[in-house]
């Protein structure tokens, strides 16, 4: 995850209310939204959004009621609360699992700009957003990689970028299906080199 800029070239706010098309795609076991936003005939933006509005699990609250229980076993018996191995064992548990909640992409966006180059956005639950830029002159090339990851194949949309020795992925952690991918690589190469979509 790369918070910096491959530019200092600073975008406007584009407002984005004017939805071309919603599509419910369904990404291992998680429900995402797509979104494929025609803001003007130069700019379009890709937004692949978390539908679920939580991120406490059921294992949370089972951590949750399991260290109330305990709390109230320990004053009910007269201990002392901080001397518990099995209070502080699951204290750290839940403020790691609360501490890695920060960092749970809500929101995945590609702004493409015919003129100008392409804008990656991801927004959090809790720390706002980060944002990258990459100018059109410095794309190589955009391609669609495959890759391993937990025992099934993925895809991923990636940016050649002159000067890097990484790809630079879109969509990594909402990581939608290939149809989606798809259609967003298409639109891309549309927008950017005027290649057919379809």
């Amino acid at each position: 995850m790369t918070n910096s800029s491959s530019s200092s070239t600073s975008l406007p706010n584009l407002n984005s209310n004017n939805s071309s098309s919603n599509i419910l795609d369904s990404v291992a076991s998680n429900i995402y939204i797509f979104d494929s936003i025609h803001i003007n005939n130069d700019v379009k933006e890709y937004r692949v959004t978390r539908k679920s509005k939580t991120i406490i699990y059921p294992f949370d609250y089972i951590l949750y009621i399991i260290l109330a229980l305990h709390i109230f076993y320990l004053v009910i018996n007269d201990y002392f609360v901080l001397n518990s191995f099995m209070f502080i064992l699951l204290s750290i548990v839940i403020i790691i699992r609360l501490f890695l909640k920060l960092f749970i992409v809500r929101e995945e966006s590609l702004t493409v700009i015919r003129e100008l180059g392409v804008q990656l956005r991801k927004k959090y639950y809790f720390i706002g957003e980060s944002t990258r830029f990459i100018e059109k002159p410095k794309i190589q090339s955009i391609i669609i990689n495959e890759g391993i990851s937990r025992y099934r194949v993925t895809f991923y949309m990636a940016f050649l970028v002159e000067g890097k020795q990484k790809m630079v992925l879109a969509f990594d952690d909402l990581i939608p299906r290939i149809n989606v991918l798809l259609k967003i690589y298409r639109g891309t190469r549309s927008l950017m080199y005027g290649e057919p979509e379809e």
